[in-house]
C-alpha cells in the first residue's frame, strides 16, 4: 500500500538490490565477538570484510565502544576458563555429597560394590575434564600480547571510520534529551537499554557520553553518512532486541518499521535501509563473492553465538555479582585505608594522570583480606563497566607487587589502578576520600 511500504515483508528482489548497491555497517558487537569465535571463525569473517573492503564503514560511535570494549572481552574469554573450573567443581561436590548419603546404606552390605573404588572413577574422570579445560586455557590466543584482529580491523578500516559529529558536550546533550523522548514512547533504537545502562557514562576527548544513548548515536551517524553519500545502508548487528528488529510472536520479520520509515525521510535520494545478523552476512555474503572459502562450521558457530545472546560486553557475566551495592557497603574501614595506600603508592611514581580509555579486569588486592571487597571490585567491573584500566610498559615497585596480586600473570606488563576510591565513592556512599 502506498504510504506504508515498510509494513510489507521486504521481497528477496529488493533486499538484492540493497545488497548491490548498500554500503556495509558493522556494529561494535560484530568486531568484539571475533574474541568470542574460535580464530577459523573469527578469520573467516574477517576475510569477507576484506573481500568487500571498499564498500564497508563504521560510524564514531560503534569505534568508541569497540576501543572501550576490547580489552575487556579479552580479558572475559581468559577468566571463562576459571569461570568452568569452578562451576564444575562446585556441581562436583554437590553431586558426590548427595550420592554418598544415598549410596551410605550399601556400603558395609553388598559385596559386589566397592562404593570408594566407583567414587574413585569418578574423580579420574572429572580430573581429565580439569586437564581439558586447563589445556585449552594454555592454548588460548594471548591478545593482549598479540591481537592480530585489532591490526586487521586497524587496517581494514583505515579511512572508514566516520568523524565524530558532535564535538561539543551541548551537541550531545541535544541527542540526549531527544533520546529520553524517544525511549519514554519506544521508539527504537535503543530504549531497551535505558533500563541496564541508566546513569553509566565513557569519557572521551573530554566529552561525556551516556551509555544508554550509545545505540542512538549509532544510528544518528548512519543517518548523516547516508545523507551526506547518497547510499543505501545495511547494519550489521548481533543485537537481538526488539528496539532493532521488528519482532512478532516470537519471529524476527526484520528492521522495526520505523527505523526503515526515519532512514526513507532522511534524505530525498530514496535510498534504503536493511539490516543481518552476522550469520546472516556470512551466508550472503558467501553467495555473492567469487574465490570465496568460508566454511560452513564458521557460520554455524557464529549463529550458535547469536543464540546465546551473548553481544553486551557490559551485561557478560554480570549475574554473578548482582548484589554490588551491598557488597560495596561492606567495605570495612581498614580496607579503605590499604586503598587510599595503594592509591598514594601509585601516584608517587607518576603512574598518573590516570587514562580512561580501556575497559579491563578488576585486579583482586592480596593484602585486601575481606572476601566482600574483591568481591565488590568484581561486580564493579562485570555489572557496570566502570573501571578503566590502562595497560603500560615496565614493572611495578617491590611495595606494590607486595600488595597487588596481578590476576593475569605475565598477561599484562603493568595495570594501573584508576580512581578507585572515586569509584566506590560514587557507588557505595562509603564517603572515601580520594587521595590526589
Amino acid at each position: 500500500m502506498k504510504g506504508f511500504e515498510e509494513f510489507s515483508i521486504m521481497t528477496n528482489e529488493k533486499k538484492e538490490g540493497i545488497w548491490n548497491k548498500a554500503i556495509f555497517v558493522f556494529d561494535a558487537n560484530v568486531l568484539l565477538n571475533l574474541y568470542r569465535y574460535t580464530e577459523e571463525t573469527a578469520n573467516d569473517l574477517l576475510s569477507i570484510m576484506t573481500m568487500m573492503k571498499e564498500r564497508i564503514w563504521i560510524p564514531h560511535q560503534v569505534a568508541l565502544e569497540y576501543n572501550h570494549n576490547r580489552i575487556s572481552t579479552i580479558l572475559q574469554q581468559t577468566n571463562s576458563y576459571n569461570l568452568i573450573l569452578k562451576d564444575i567443581d562446585n556441581a562436583y561436590r554437590e553431586f558426590t555429597s548427595a550420592l554418598k548419603e544415598k549410596l551410605k546404606n550399601y556400603e558395609n552390605r553388598h559385596p559386589g560394590i566397592e562404593i570408594d573404588k566407583l567414587f574413585e572413577k569418578i574423580e579420574m574422570n572429572i580430573c581429565d575434564v580439569r586437564k581439558t579445560i586447563n589445556s585449552a586455557k594454555e592454548l588460548h590466543p594471548d591478545y593482549l600480547k598479540n591481537d592480530p584482529f585489532y591490526e586487521k580491523i586497524d587496517s581494514l578500516f583505515d579511512g572508514k571510520v566516520g568523524e565524530n559529529p558532535f564535538t561539543q558536550q551541548s551537541e550531545l546533550e541535544t541527542i540526549f534529551e531527544e533520546g529520553h523522548k524517544r525511549y519514554e514512547n519506544s521508539i527504537p533504537p535503543g530504549y531497551k537499554d535505558a533500563k541496564d545502562k541508566k546513569g553509566k557514562i565513557r569519557v572521551w576527548n573530554n566529552l561525556i557520553y551516556k551509555n544508554e544513548y550509545g545505540d542512538l548515536l549509532v544510528w544518528k551517524q548512519i543517518l548523516l553518512k547516508a545523507k551526506q553519500e547518497k547510499t543505501s545502508v545495511i547494519l550489521i548487528t548481533d543485537d537481538n532486541k526488539e528496539d532493532w528488529w521488528q519482532i512478532v510472536s516470537g519471529k524476527t520479520i526484520g528492521p522495526r518499521i520505523e527505523l526503515l520509515r526515519e532512514f526513507k525521510n532522511n534524505d530525498d535520494a530514496n535510498e534504503d535501509f536493511y539490516m543481518y545478523r552476522t550469520y546472516q552476512f556470512m551466508k550472503i555474503a558467501q553467495e555473492h563473492i567469487n574465490d570465496t572459502d568460508v566454511k560452513l562450521s564458521s557460520i554455524k558457530e557464529v549463529e550458535e553465538l547469536k543464540s546465546l545472546g551473548i553481544v553486551n560486553n557490559e551485561n557478560f557475566i554480570s549475574a554473578a555479582y548482582s548484589n554490588r551495592d551491598l557488597l560495596l557497603r561492606k567495605i570495612s574501614n581498614q580496607n579503605k585505608e590499604k586503598l587510599k595506600h595503594l592509591y598514594k603508592e601509585l601516584n608517587a611514581q607518576s603512574i598518573g594522570p590516570f587514562s580512561n580509555e580501556y575497559y579491563a579486569e578488576v585486579i583482586p588486592f592480596d593484602n585486601l583480606v575481606a572476601s566482600d571487597l574483591d568481591k565488590a571490585l568484581k561486580a564493579l567491573m562485570y555489572d557496570t563497566g566502570y573501571y578503566y584500566l590502562e595497560v603500560v610498559q615496565g614493572d611495578l615497585s617491590p611495595e606494590v607487587k607486595s600488595s597487588v596480586k596481578l590476576y593475569f600473570d605475565d598477561i599484562v606488563p603493568r595495570i594501573v589502578v584508576l580512581d578507585m576510591l572515586v569509584e566506590l565513592e560514587i557507588f557505595s556512599e562509603v564517603n572515601v576520600i580520594p587521595i590526589v
